[in-house]
């Protein structure tokens, strides 16, 4: 039998109590009757060696080089170590968003029968996004990807995607000239690029089919420059795992599409 995992990033413990108890909640609810071991890794943290642990229950210190992402790797890294993981393991990963920024409702839709088949396939679970059209990221097509707030897959699932975060550096993805954002010679398709500057800075052109809004959406200037190439990476780290997963032949499984299902099954 498949051991569960979760790794939960953080940065600071202002929403540690809310974020633990709503993951301890659906963990309960996706994963019945298997004891999950949990490690809270929080980015604020530096020192490298530390780490307590109480009913399974373990806190450490971060990697905030990539916010979340280089979490989730010191997170999938400790847990392996500490706990000798295998390939069939589950690890459910989230950060600190996972429960406020897109609300709670999500979460029943990880129905447990359906999420253990899909897990044993060598899918890939969670709440899936997508774009008016294709797009690219290095080479590789973009449409649909997995919310990486909270996800879940076996650990060789893992293996195969690992590293986490997007791996060029910022001097082949953005301009010198903050106005600009992007180098031209950014490896992004031109709608990808226009589609990232309508979600972080609210920018519009006239055949754009793209409209939605980051929940910090601002507009682009000299002093929040840095802090948006910050997140950007987060986004082309997001963007590119779900990218590689499907040009490794590994499926995505969108759980919107169980939505009705929950409900009846909450009898709502």
């Amino acid at each position: 039998m498949p051991n569960v995992y979760a790794v939960y990033v953080q940065y600071g413990a202002e929403h540690q109590q809310s974020g633990a108890e709503t993951l301890e909640n659906f963990l309960h609810t996706a994963f019945p009757q298997k004891k999950v071991e949990t490690v809270i890794v929080d980015n604020a943290l530096t020192h490298e060696t530390e780490f307590w642990r109480r009913a399974h229950l373990n806190i450490i210190s971060g990697d905030n080089r990539c916010r979340e992402f280089s979490g989730y790797e010191r997170g999938i890294d400790w847990v392996e170590r500490a706990f000798a993981l295998r390939d069939e393991d589950t690890l459910i990963i989230a950060n600190d968003t996972f429960h406020r920024s897109y609300g709670k409702e999500y979460l029943a839709w990880f129905i447990p029968e359906i999420v253990e088949m899909a897990l044993a396939d060598g899918k890939i679970v969670g709440y899936m996004d997508a774009y008016p059209e294709e797009t690219q990221i290095c080479g590789l097509p973009l449409r649909r990807w997995i919310r990486t707030s909270c996800f879940a897959a076996r650990r060789g699932v893992f293996r195969r995607l690992m590293p986490l975060c997007f791996p060029l550096p910022d001097s082949e993805i953005f301009s010198q000239d903050y106005r600009e954002f992007f180098c031209a010679s950014a490896p992004l398709s031109n709608n990808y690029k226009q589609f990232q500057r309508t979600w972080l800075f609210g920018e519009h052109t006239a055949a754009g089919n793209f409209r939605e809004a980051w929940h910090h959406q601002a507009a682009l200037t000299a002093d929040n420059w840095q802090s948006f190439k910050e997140k950007m990476r987060c986004i082309l780290s997001e963007h590119y795992f779900s990218a590689r997963a499907q040009q490794a032949g590994i499926g995505l499984l969108d759980v919107k599409q169980f939505r009705s299902l929950a409900q009846r099954l909450n009898g709502s």
